[in-house]
């Protein structure tokens, strides 16, 4: 990552992500993020459903403590777009199944 808003940071993260848009509709994304300090965050979009965890317990407090007006939009074309907790062990098994994939 070499800057955030203009500042620059030059460090280097951990990232895995995948991207699936076959043919029926079921398009997903996901991605990892690990920083040098260990601290990771998850993202799994399908479906209209956002999956997030991280190993910062702060993140996730503040995820956990989301009310459910915030956690549910309704996006401009009427699709609903959610929010969702996820356990730390589905971030395991994402990064877990890449690095199979590139073995």
């Amino acid at each position: 990552m070499a800057s955030i808003n203009g500042d620059m940071i030059n460090r280097m993260f951990t990232c895995y992500i995948e991207v699936r848009m076959p043919y029926d509709d079921d398009d997903r994304f996901y991605l990892f993020i690990q920083s040098p300090s260990g601290i990771s965050y998850f993202f799994g979009f399908k479906q209209g459903i956002l999956n997030v965890t991280s190993s910062s317990a702060e993140f996730n407090d503040l995820v956990l403590n989301l009310k459910d007006k915030e956690r549910v939009y309704k996006m401009p074309d009427g699709a609903t777009y959610e929010i969702q907790p996820v356990e730390q062990g589905t971030a395991t098994s994402f990064v877990s199944r890449v690095q199979e994939a590139w073995k």
